[in-house]
């Protein structure tokens, strides 16, 4: 078949098939059903598109420039669902406002994470000091701790965590502690004490809606 009337259909497919998926997503959120996991792989898919076509794009740009205005219209098509990802998130039941201690050594990872929660509903505090951290976990109230496993100088997040651990009220009825350790190496978040959310970096909001909900 003629690249030239493969596109019309390429187009139309890959346009019903995220409209499909994305209006069956908000569908089960709005019939009371909290799907993270299928979220996550929506974004995925977004992530793995957008990938795709940029590679398919500069193919094409070698051998047929007359097919590029076509290729930025699936681009186009591809980016309208990034604000349906937005809609999506902000459709999950999140429960009560939080008020979060965020703790994290490196200014712009813990501005980026408020920007998240804030998203979400929840209000946060960061602080990037593990000994300012201490502090305010003794003399203040959070409704839960969002901590980064590298603090630096010698600090870490489990540390944090055996402190707020040891304060009955960072504690849940049943005995966990309100605490999500988050790192960018699966080597420090491996091994930690059983029960303890821990977060992945990078890592979407949805993945970071659903580790709110188990962990407070």
């Amino acid at each position: 078949m003629d690249t030239v009337h493969i596109w019309p259909w390429l187009l139309a497919g890959i346009t019903a098939i995220l409209g499909f998926f994305g209006k069956s997503v908000m569908t089960w959120i709005k019939d009371g059903f909290n799907a993270p996991s299928v979220i996550q792989k929506f974004e995925m898919l977004i992530v793995d598109f957008k990938a795709d076509f940029k590679d398919l794009k500069a193919e094409f740009a070698l051998c047929n420039k007359s097919h590029i205005d076509k290729m930025e219209k699936i681009e186009q098509k591809i980016e309208s669902h990034d604000a349906l990802i937005e809609k999506i998130n902000s459709c999950i039941d999140t429960g009560k406002t939080l008020f979060l201690l965020i703790i994290d050594n490196e200014d712009d990872s813990a501005r980026l994470l408020k920007e998240q929660i804030v998203q979400l509903g929840h209000k946060a505090l960061t602080t990037n000091n593990y000994n300012d951290a201490i502090a305010l976990l003794s003399g203040s109230e959070f409704d839960g701790i969002l901590c980064d496993y590298e603090l630096g100088n010698n600090h870490n997040g489990l540390q944090v965590f055996l402190h707020a651990n040891a304060l009955p009220k960072y504690l849940k009825d049943n005995g966990k502690c309100k605490f999500i350790l988050y790192s960018g190496s699966i080597c420090n978040i491996d091994n930690v004490p059983t029960g303890l959310q821990t977060l992945k970096k990078p890592f979407y909001i949805s993945d970071l809606n659903y580790a709110l909900k188990m962990a407070f």
